[in-house]
């Protein structure tokens, strides 16, 4: 039997059993957890609405501010319509997509949704534009997108009678608009006529981007929903795609394009259709330079470079200079056939920066919205990427710091623990190791850039090394940043300077708690002097000020830090998150103070936070560990008020969480510690409560925290196992 299959087997059968008894069978029902999950989650919504999963249900006159006029057209995945805004002043036309299959299942939302998210990223004058999203009465995901008043493309071609050269530079577009979706990190899988729509004007419209997949994909989960006839061998042969296989497939727009044969564009031709991805145009944006120099007369780089080729392409582009060319045909040749191989060259090193470039500004930012999980194949693949560029004898600094940065980016993802995380320390060290040694090459030609860069690459990494228990590499790199930053002073006060001394007083306060504050005292003041602070790393010196103050007994003036990070926050519009941490701290001052309820209030908002982020990526290693202390700290308030259910409660919920977040790659010595230490804060609240605590459990709980303390030693751990020993 099937995933989907169980699944609805499970929900059929819940469905059966009295609302109450529901939950309790499918949690003995003993099937695997991520099963169980998705049964619980369609059971609640069918709870609520009983046909929820017949979703083949009629259209409704209005979706949110739009009036449906008529159906467009449907396919495997959603129904399209046209629709007019309900205000008749605003006078905009759209087409609506809805799911329109005849059988709910996950992938189907999930798929959906995928190609709304891609859709929100991308704005380019060639694709439809996304310009609303909503829900259908029975909780289904729509979403409205540009209406382009055109016809498929193949009916366009059919209807006008475009030159050659008009029909180039159509394509030309169509191939813009597929290299802007590449630059996005979007691989569009389905290019065909039919989700192509021309314009009036001959403007192109990509639609479509039902089966897209986003590079970090492994395997293409479009696969299934292919057009064959349009496909790329490696799509047919259900390999993961990526950029090469859209080539693939606009080579077969080209051939469709082509009424005629030309020797140039027929070598163009071949080149996009090469059975081999790595044989074929690198990107989207080569075919279209090469577009463009057919367009222009110049030679093109799917035609061998011979002297021949070059002098005719030159007499063309200068036909009233023929003869004077002739007449110095070998001199004029040779130099020309000279020319275009330093221009190749030039070509080649550029080419190879812009995609450095275009890597180390995108890596964060364009995946910044995907689950970790679907971060990973993206890291893997990069990584050996990377390898390949800025050999040993490269001394451009331009180019060393561009790489420099893309092993940053790459480390961070990997582990760095004040980053969305999948939790791999080891890897983000290698990737650090990497990125410094560039940069400290490239100080020896451009200093300030470099040292910009080695600032944050020295307190990055050390944090790093911190999560991994490496206190000599934490020192080595603690000094490295010290040294850094004193030369960084020369320059001025910049935020890279600010910040730089606020990473210099958070590693300082590790060791004196004194020095510590004094540091963040000084990071501030530069924080103030800086032209150009940033907002988000003050607030972060601000918190860690306030948490040394705090720990020092000064809790009213550690409070007072706290309040200025959160005013800086709401300011500067923060994430979420970041605010759930001042949150988190202002809980803990006002527990510190006698406060509960204020304290609760503080860490009620904190947990709503991290939940749905938890929610929204769960394998996000940073939130997981963070929603973990948030109840751990709830479940002493809670305690404090003399609600010890309510604390039990929390508290297990919190050890649970570290017991995910220990398993690998996030199995480190911090890690463990943390669940060492939620088990016997467990055990602690279990024999504070009024039910009777069950031996055995405490007896398990307390044999956990022993085998952490044997993997990890703690000596504050080891001193509170103490009082518990006669249990075990």
């Amino acid at each position: 039997m099937n995933r989907w299959d169980l699944i609805t087997e499970l929900l059929a059968a819940a469905t059966e059993l009295p609302i109450a008894e529901r939950r309790d069978w499918l949690a003995a029902s003993g099937h695997p957890q991520d099963i169980l999950s998705e049964a619980i989650c369609l059971l609640e919504a069918w709870e609520l609405d009983p046909e929820y999963l017949e979703i083949d249900s009629a259209m409704p006159e209005t979706l949110g501010p739009w009036r449906i006029v008529k159906e467009l057209g449907h396919g495997g995945m959603g129904c399209v319509y046209e629709a007019i805004h309900i205000d008749p002043s605003l006078s905009r036309r759209v087409a609506i997509k809805v799911i329109g299959a005849k059988r709910f299942h996950p992938g189907l939302i999930e798929r959906f949704l995928k190609e709304r998210a891609i859709l929100a990223r991308l704005e380019h004058p060639g694709i439809a534009r996304l310009y609303d999203t909503g829900t259908t009465p029975n909780g289904l995901p729509y979403f409205a997108m540009e209406f382009v008043d055109g016809k498929t493309l193949d009916a366009w071609l059919a209807a006008n009678r475009s030159t050659l050269r008009q029909r180039i530079e159509l394509f030309a577009k169509i191939c813009d608009a597929i290299a802007y979706a590449h630059r996005n990190l979007i691989v569009h899988g389905d290019l065909k006529p039919g989700n192509i729509l021309v314009t009036a004007e001959g403007e192109p419209r990509l639609l479509d981007f039902g089966i897209a997949k986003v590079l970090s994909d492994g395997d293409s989960d479009g696969a299934p929903m292919l057009t064959p006839r349009h496909a790329s061998p490696e799509q047919l042969a259900g390999l993961p795609i990526t950029t090469a296989s859209d080539v693939f497939q606009a080579g077969l727009l080209l051939r469709g394009m082509l009424a005629q044969s030309n020797s140039e564009l027929d070598a163009i031709l071949h080149k996009c259709l090469r059975q081999a991805p790595q044989e074929r145009y690198p990107t989207a944006d080569a075919l279209k330079a090469d577009l463009h120099a057919w367009l222009s007369q110049k030679p093109i780089s799917a035609v061998e470079p011979s002297l021949l080729y070059l002098m005719r392409k030159r007499i063309q582009r200068h036909p009233l200079g023929a003869a004077f060319v002739i007449a110095i045909a070998l001199g004029a040749v040779t130099t020309a056939w000279q020319a275009w191989r330093a221009e190749q060259a030039r070509a080649q090193a550029t080419h190879q920066f812009e995609e450095i470039r275009k890597f180390s500004r995108s890596m964060l930012s364009g995946i910044s919205d995907l689950p970790i999980t679907a971060r990973k194949p993206i890291v893997e693949k990069t990584a050996a990427l990377l390898n390949g560029f800025a050999q040993n004898d490269e001394k451009d600094p331009v180019v060393l710091l561009e790489v420099a940065q893309a092993w940053r980016s790459l480390a961070a993802v990997q582990g760095l623990p004040t980053a969305a995380n999948f939790g791999d320390t080891d890897a983000a060290s290698a990737s650090y190791s990497r990125a410094i040694q560039l940069a400290e090459r490239a100080k020896e030609f451009n200093e300030k850039p470099a040292l910009i860069l080695l600032v944050s690459l020295y307190s990055e990494a050390a944090r790093v090394e911190v999560a991994g228990r490496n206190s000599d590499g934490t020192t080595e790199l603690t000094q490295k940043l010290e040294a850094a930053a004193g030369a960084l002073d020369r320059f001025g006060p910049s935020s890279f300077l600010a910040n730089a001394y606020s990473e210099i007083a958070f590693f300082r306060s590790r060791k004196d708690r004194k020095a510590g504050i004094e540091a963040y005292r000084k990071a501030i003041d530069q924080f103030d002097r800086s032209p150009d602070p940033d907002p988000k790393q003050k607030a972060y010196a601000l918190k860690r000020w306030g948490a040394l103050l705090l720990v020092d007994g000064r809790v009213e003036e550690g409070a007072a830090r706290y309040f200025d990070a959160l005013k800086t926050e709401r300011a500067s519009k923060a994430s979420p998150v970041d605010i759930s941490y001042t949150l988190s701290d202002l809980g803990f001052a006002a527990r510190r103070q006698g406060r509960l309820a204020e304290a609760l209030s503080y860490y009620s908002e904190a947990l709503e936070i991290r939940e749905a982020a938890h929610k929204k990526d769960p394998s996000d290693v940073r939130i997981m560990n963070s929603l973990a202390n948030t109840l751990n700290f709830l479940a002493w308030v809670y305690a404090d008020a003399g609600l010890i259910d309510k604390a039990i409660e929390a508290e297990r919920r919190s050890v649970a969480i570290w017991e995910r977040s220990s398993r690998p790659p996030g199995d480190t010595p911090f890690t463990k510690q943390k669940l060492g230490w939620g088990r016997l804060f467990l055990v602690h609240f279990l024999l504070r409560g009024e039910a009777r605590a069950e031996l055995a459990e405490l007896r398990q709980l307390l044999s956990g925290v022993k085998q952490a303390l044997q993997e990890h030693p703690d000596p504050s751990l080891a001193r509170e196992l103490i009082p518990y020993s006669g249990i075990l």
